[in-house]
This record gives C-alpha cells, sequence and structure tokens, in this order.
C-alpha cells in the first residue's frame, strides 16, 4: 500500500528503525528537523525547527478553559453524516482530523482541532490551511507538527498548540514497557488498554487520539457536564483520505 508521507521521510522511519532499534523507533516522527525545548511539570515547552524558534507549546488547561458544559467529539465517520453543524455551541466541538471540513459549513467556532497522525497533515495541508482560523487551538502529535513545519512553518508559527505525546512512545524518550508506565502516577494500564488522567504528561493514542488527552482534563476537575462523540470509530482512518 502507498505511503502518504514523501520517499524520504519514509526512508528516515525506515533508517530510524533500523539503526534505533525498537524502543526508539519512534523518533522518526521528529528527526532530524523538530525539537521540543524548556518541557517539564507546568511547562509546556516550545516548539524549534531547523533550529529556529517557532512557537510556545499550550497547556492542556486552555480547553478547560475554553470549553462550555458540553464536548462533542466530532469525527468523520458514517454518523457524522447526521449531524447538524449549526446546532452546535460555539466551543463545543473537537474536531478529528476530516471532520475540520465543517468549519465554516454552519459551524460556530470549534473547541479545538486534533491532529495524530502526520499523513493526514500531507494528504490534507491545503485544506487546513483554508479550513482552520489562526485562533484555533490545535492538539498535535510531534510527527503533525513536523510535517507542517517541512510544509509551510509559517502557517503554525504562532498558533495555539497543544501537544499530543503518546505516553508510551514518548518524545525524546525510549519506548516505556509496562512496569514503567505503572511507575507514572497519573496513569492506569492493563495490556493494551490504558488511561492518563494527566495529557500533559501524555496520553494512550489509538483509533482516536484525543479520547483520553482532551476532554479527560475537563472531566478530571469535574467541570463539564457531559462529553459526547459523533461520527468517532475504532478505525485508524475516518473515510475522508
Amino acid at each position: 500500500m502507498a505511503s502518504d508521507r514523501p520517499f524520504r521521510r519514509q526512508a528516515v522511519k525506515l533508517f530510524t528503525q533500523i539503526l534505533l532499534g525498537r524502543r526508539r523507533a519512534h523518533y522518526h516522527a521528529w528527526l532530524p528537523s523538530l525539537g521540543i525545548e524548556g518541557r517539564s511539570a507546568g511547562q509546556p515547552g516550545r516548539i524549534v525547527y531547523r533550529g529556529r524558534f517557532i512557537l510556545d507549546l499550550s497547556g492542556s488547561d486552555m480547553l478547560t478553559k475554553r470549553a462550555g458544559s458540553k464536548i462533542l467529539i466530532v469525527g468523520s465517520g458514517p454518523s457524522a453524516g447526521g449531524l447538524l453543524p449549526q446546532a452546535l455551541a460555539p466551543r463545543s466541538a473537537l474536531l478529528l482530523n476530516g471532520a475540520i471540513a465543517l468549519i465554516g459549513k454552519g459551524l460556530g467556532e470549534p473547541l479545538a482541532v486534533a491532529i495524530e497522525d502526520e499523513r493526514f497533515v500531507w494528504r490534507h495541508f491545503e485544506m487546513m490551511a483554508r479550513t482552520v482560523p489562526p485562533e484555533t487551538p490545535m492538539l498535535l502529535s510531534p510527527g503533525a507538527i513536523r510535517a507542517l513545519c517541512d510544509i509551510d512553518p509559517d502557517f503554525i508559527r504562532g498558533r495555539p498548540v497543544i501537544l499530543i505525546d503518546d505516553i508510551r512512545k514518548p518524545y525524546g524518550r525510549p519506548r516505556r514497557d509496562d512496569a514503567e508506565l505503572g511507575d507514572l502516577a497519573p496513569v492506569s494500564s492493563r495490556g493494551q488498554a490504558g488511561f492518563s488522567a494527566d495529557p500533559d504528561l501524555g496520553v494512550f493514542q489509538g483509533g482516536s487520539v484525543v479520547v483520553d488527552g482532551g476532554p479527560v482534563r475537563a472531566r478530571r476537575f469535574g467541570e463539564r457536564d457531559r462529553v459526547h462523540r459523533r461520527g468517532h470509530r475504532q478505525c485508524r482512518w475516518p473515510p475522508l483520505q
């Protein structure tokens, strides 16, 4: 199956797997050009690309401050076809991947946009640039951030960006095993399933990247009444590819 990554990115991924081994194979997401600096407890850090400052990252508490009493997680699966965007309250919709196409089509200001897989960036950058307003928070993985910088660093520069960091395969660290995950206080895991109560530390990524990374922080503090999902399904990609 053909990849949506440019050949050079396929090569980086392959050589990273060969040279660095399984525990560091995920380093391909940011090598060789992306850096996340100054990240620590209470400090989201900053993005540097090819040695140049791009932006200061935001913490997940930004979503808590923006959200109302209800959050609707909107994907682009089949059930999203019956969604009436104009019926959604402003800052209530968390848009995953292809659901960004709803922006400007009756949908008020979204809560945020979430993109984890860099292949979506390579496929749909023009749509992202056309539809996502500069003030809309974006939840992005290291790979998605690096792909955006590869294509056009000016697009992402200065935007509000929250890092989606895979807690099993974190930025700048080798892959964590189950014992290491068990040592992290806000994390509970069993086999392939897990839950992080601190999305700034990291999230468990699956078919939908923000189910535990976004609304969790809001629900953790008891500040949100209801979290709904629409057009979400447990698969790697929605129909818009």
